[in-house]
């Protein structure tokens, strides 16, 4: 399809059925997602189940090497994959060893800084400014905290500090990611995490009035899609790019 025919805005909130996260993206290849399953309704058990447990996943790319805590009294440490697993209802504290960054109910689907400091847009963006400082490994997508970090164990620095940047500099003795760059670090994970690997569909209408439907397919790493018609026998491929919150397709910025 000639991209001018389907550019819509969709509130990343819809598509995780979630109502936490409030930006808004252009996405051409999202008008309907019906078929995306981030956040899933949890899988079939029977009733004499005693507990039922639910798999999520922190993301600012995914983050692993996180602390978390469930109020069933589970712990542990989140996975390459950024996964992480409670009892279903459960509040999940996510922590660098005894420095606590928030917490969030578990589910299914992704969590993110956003999520975990829902009321304090700058809290949440010097969590990602710190996570991504404190990356061990910078040749992957994945942001790595060191085993047995304990670095800010006996820090009581604020997340909502206004000086937050320059006292946690000092604790650290290393220059924190620019909240510029954390932010749009974290817009393109979240974005990517969205689209890889899922199907959406769209609907429109040419310029002779006749409608269409497509299936669009994202590769796993988001940097490829394929649409299908579902009207017609016409396919296609674009290349993709995300950078920030901003999707090019082609080389075409959407």
């Amino acid at each position: 399809r000639d991209v001018t025919f389907l550019k819509y805005t969709i509130n990343i909130k819809n598509l995780n059925k979630r109502e936490k996260m409030k930006k808004s993206y252009k996405l051409s290849l999202a008008a309907i997602a019906a078929s995306i399953s981030l956040v899933g309704c949890g899988s079939d058990s029977d009733s004499t189940s005693a507990v039922e447990k639910v798999t999520g996943q922190f993301v600012d790319t995914y983050v692993s090497g996180l602390n978390y805590a469930c109020s069933s009294g589970t712990t542990g440490i989140t996975n390459s994959m950024g996964e992480y697993t409670c009892n279903v209802g459960d509040t999940v504290e996510f922590s660098l060893g005894d420095y606590v960054l928030g917490t969030a109910t578990a589910s299914e689907g992704i969590v993110t800084p956003e999520d975990i400091q829902p009321d304090n847009s700058d809290a949440a963006l010097n969590v990602a400014q710190l996570l991504q400082t404190l990356d061990t490994d910078l040749t992957d997508d994945i942001i790595t905290i060191a085993e047995n970090f304990t670095d800010l164990d006996d820090v009581n620095i604020s997340l909502d500090d206004a000086n937050f940047d320059d006292l946690m500099e000092t604790e650290l003795e290393v220059a924190l990611v620019t909240e510029e760059d954390a932010q749009n670090h974290l817009d393109e994970a979240e974005l990517t995490v969205l689209l890889a690997g899922n199907t959406f569909y769209l609907v429109g209408s040419d310029n002779t009035g006749d409608n269409w439907i497509d299936s669009v397919v994202f590769n796993s790493d988001a940097t490829s899609l394929t649409w299908t018609s579902l009207t017609d026998t016409e396919s296609g491929t674009h290349s993709v790019v995300i950078e920030g919150d901003t999707i090019t397709l082609d080389g075409d910025e959407i």
